[in-house]
């Protein structure tokens, strides 16, 4: 397993997105059972609802889930510049926590320049990895 060592940080933000992820899933739980929502019927799509963006806030992260550990593999497996990728994983976390954040709070310009600086970070780890396919071996 020394091939992952220098992708530690990498491996670690996929790991604290996880966790993050599921603080959403509770958080989205609770404002559920507290506004008495009955499950499995729509809710409604307000964004003056907490309940409504802490789902959505929940459903953007699973968005990005899969795009996060694609292009985490395949730039780990590419053997991108590991201080690259742990750049662009950290940026990834810090805007998926300020985009949770700013979900929860209404503050929609700030949500929106969050989301940015995701789609910044994951293209950036995907640019990395694909950079490494052009280097002679």
């Amino acid at each position: 397993m020394e091939f992952i060592e220098p992708y530690r940080i990498t491996v670690l933000v996929l790991g604290l997105s996880g966790i993050a992820f599921l603080v959403q899933l509770a958080i989205a739980d609770i404002a559920a059972v507290k506004a008495r929502h009955t499950p499995g019927f729509a809710i409604e799509q307000n964004h003056d609802s907490f309940l409504f963006r802490s789902h959505r806030a929940f459903a953007n992260s699973n968005e990005s889930a899969s795009i996060l550990i694609l292009v985490s593999l395949f730039s780990i497996f590419s053997s991108a510049d590991a201080a690259w990728l742990n750049g662009f994983a950290i940026v990834y976390l810090a805007g998926r926590i300020a985009h949770m954040t700013f979900y929860y709070c209404n503050l929609k310009v700030l949500r929106s320049s969050a989301f940015a600086i995701i789609f910044i970070a994951l293209l950036g780890m995907f640019l990395v990895g694909a950079l490494s396919w052009l280097e002679p071996q």
